[in-house]
């Protein structure tokens, strides 16, 4: 079920479980991290959540689609279908910026029954790669770029979603980049 697009987890590995077990503990939520083929695929999603569900002893109701990957007939609807509150997709792979035209959280809607759905969608504003390769940037003009979206979202009361992997704090050339 993963692509050589996704880095497949042994979520039954006994550091992985404590790993979740700490995570819970401090009061944080485990989000689903779909793998590049589940956005449409129902059923690969389904698989996806009840093994991470499984191995962290709770139910998952929020998270993203792997690469963004994400289709309005089809992403939310699975995602709705399957009992998750909450979704985190809806940004730029290679541009930072109010792709929903907010930042504020907002219930989404089936286009197919034109129903609304129980779903609600927190858009994605930055992610740090966009910055650094998509946008080649460097560092004080990442900063800047953040501070002013992050400015946006304080004038407007909107949050201020960021996804920054936690591979980036351990690559050479991500040095420097934690300051973001």
């Amino acid at each position: 079920s993963f692509t050589r697009r996704d880095n497949p987890n042994n979520y039954d590995h006994p550091m992985v479980k404590k790993l979740f077990h700490d995570i819970i503990e401090r009061g944080h939520v485990i989000g689903l991290h779909g793998s590049f083929d589940s956005s449409e695929n129902y059923d690969l999603l389904k698989s996806e959540k009840e093994k991470i569900e499984n191995a962290a002893g709770c139910e998952v109701r929020t998270g993203r689609q792997h690469y963004l990957r994400f289709s309005t007939i089809t992403t939310w609807k699975i995602w709705d279908d399957l009992g998750m509150s909450e979704d985190q997709t809806c940004g730029y792979h290679d541009a930072e910026g109010f792709r929903c035209g907010t930042g504020d959280s907002f219930a989404v809607f089936d286009l197919l029954s034109r129903k609304q759905l129980s779903l609600i969608e927190t858009p994605l504003l930055i992610m740090e790669g966009t910055l650094k390769d998509y946008r080649s940037m460097n560092r004080e003009d990442a900063i800047a770029k953040a501070a002013d979206i992050v400015a946006k979202c304080k004038k407007y009361r909107s949050p201020f979603t960021i996804l920054y992997h936690n591979s980036s704090f351990y690559r050479e050339t991500w040095k420097g980049w934690d300051e973001i």
